[in-house]
């Protein structure tokens, strides 16, 4: 039972178990060399392997590595095993008692993972040798790729009865995180790494690595794109109330915030093919009646998705009939 006193002290409790459990796993030398493995590694490899042969691709490999490395080993090294040995030394049961909620342990298990990747985000990137003026933007990517992983890190950690079990479920975790490495030099799957967990972050290191991510020619495609179709989106719904749902409205803004304009009208055009081809299917199989709704989300997440694998192909097809 937590008293009034206890309650009203969380938010200095929420501060200490935040440096609480950073501490841990900076005395730890086993968590400390897994959280430093990305920079080690990417150290070894610039000046063993690289230096030597001069490789023109060399700083865009090495940011791309760090930056999966970074999302993959931290948050599982961070969070799954230090909660796993609380469970298993009853550590956990004992803070419960002592009037910290279990809510607090795990949001400070995830800011804990969260400052842990930023900072082997910035070591990676300083042994990568690129421009300082690409570090911020850098670990801004790496920590926003983090966050599925460190979520999926915290459900593990929970689930983990012991260290041994800890050790299993970490895993998957680094298993996903690396999985675009694999496909990066691949032209055809790496249209696709968008769709994996770390693969659009990827993406953006990519195009930081090449000096478009942050090139000012390329925003106003971008910009237009998270307008041109969720603005009239908007309009119609003011206009029919019930036209289209909010988060529709959303997915389409951020979607054409990635896609540019054109592939978001391209994916809004394939959308509402396939969301109209589904209605006819309703009417004529009487499953539903000219006033019902059905969810035009997925219609959209299908249109977006031909549009960045296929949108390229698309407008140069249409654009020989012109």
């Amino acid at each position: 039972m937590v008293s009034g006193k206890q309650a009203a002290s969380r938010p200095g409790i929420f501060g200490a178990l935040v440096q609480k459990f950073f501490a841990n796993v900076a005395k730890s030398p086993g968590l400390l060399a897994c959280c430093l493995f990305p920079a080690l590694f990417l150290l070894v490899f610039r000046f063993v392997v690289i230096e030597p042969v001069a490789h023109d691709d060399a700083r865009m490999f090495l940011l791309v590595t760090g930056m999966l490395f970074s999302t993959s080993m931290v948050p599982g090294t961070t969070t799954v095993y230090p909660m796993a040995e609380a469970r298993e030394k009853r550590t956990l049961r004992t803070m419960e008692l002592a009037g910290v909620g279990r809510a607090q342990m795990v949001a400070a298990h995830g800011v804990v993972s969260t400052l842990w990747t930023a900072l082997v985000a910035a070591a990676c990137f300083l042994v990568s040798g690129a421009p300082f003026d690409c570090m911020l933007p850098f670990m801004l990517v790496t920590v926003a790729t983090s966050i599925p992983l460190t979520a999926l890190s915290l459900v593990l950690g929970l689930a983990s009865r012991n260290q041994m079990a800890a050790s299993f479920s970490s895993l998957p975790i680094v298993t996903i995180g690396i999985v675009p490495l694999f496909f990066l030099y691949a032209e055809p799957a790496f249209q696709a790494l968008p769709l994996l967990p770390t693969g659009g972050g990827l993406a953006l290191v990519y195009a930081l690595a090449e000096g478009t991510l942050l090139s000012p020619a390329g925003w106003p495609s971008h910009l237009i794109g998270a307008f041109c179709v969720s603005v009239p989106m908007l309009l119609l719904c003011l206009a029919i109330d019930g036209a289209f749902g909010g988060g529709d409205i959303k997915l389409m803004a951020a979607a054409g915030l990635f896609l540019g304009w054109q592939n978001t009208l391209l994916a809004m055009f394939f959308g509402i093919v396939f969301g109209g081809m589904y209605g006819i299917y309703l009417l004529a199989a009487k499953k539903a009646g000219k006033k019902d709704h059905f969810a035009f989300g997925p219609f959209l997440c299908a249109g977006i998705v031909i549009a960045m694998l296929f949108g390229g192909p698309v407008l140069e097809w249409y654009c020989a009939f012109l």
